[in-house]
This record gives C-alpha cells, sequence and structure tokens, in this order.
C-alpha cells in the first residue's frame, strides 16, 4: 500500500473507534441518569436494585450480541 492509502485507512479506524466510543459513553451516561434516579427513590431496596442491574445487563448484553 501506499503512504496515502495507510494514512486514509488509519484515519478511517480511528473515526469508527471514536464513534463507538461515543455510543458506549452516551449509553453509559444514561444507565448512570436511570441507576441514580432509582437510588434517589426511598422505596427502592439494595437486592430490588441488584434484580434491577441484572435484568439490564442482560438485555444489554443481548443487544449486543444480536
Amino acid at each position: 500500500m501506499t503512504r496515502k492509502q495507510r494514512k486514509a485507512a488509519s484515519t478511517s479506524a480511528k473515526l469508527r473507534i471514536a464513534e463507538e466510543l461515543e455510543i458506549i459513553r452516551e449509553k453509559l451516561a444514561y444507565a448512570g441518569n436511570i441507576y441514580n434516579s432509582l437510588l434517589m427513590k426511598p422505596s427502592v431496596t439494595i437486592p430490588n436494585l441488584v434484580i434491577f442491574v441484572k435484568m439490564h445487563l442482560q438485555l444489554f448484553l443481548k443487544m449486543k450480541y444480536s
């Protein structure tokens, strides 16, 4: 490959990685907001919160690998 082709491929790969990191950041921020809103409710207990987190983790993994 020529130098220009390598540079273009490298730039493209970096852009894809940056886009994926932004998507992950947005999902983590969303999950953090949900988590914080749950913690502010006095009726939420730790066992209920654990169940909630496990369910959302399973859903996230299904979405990720589908």
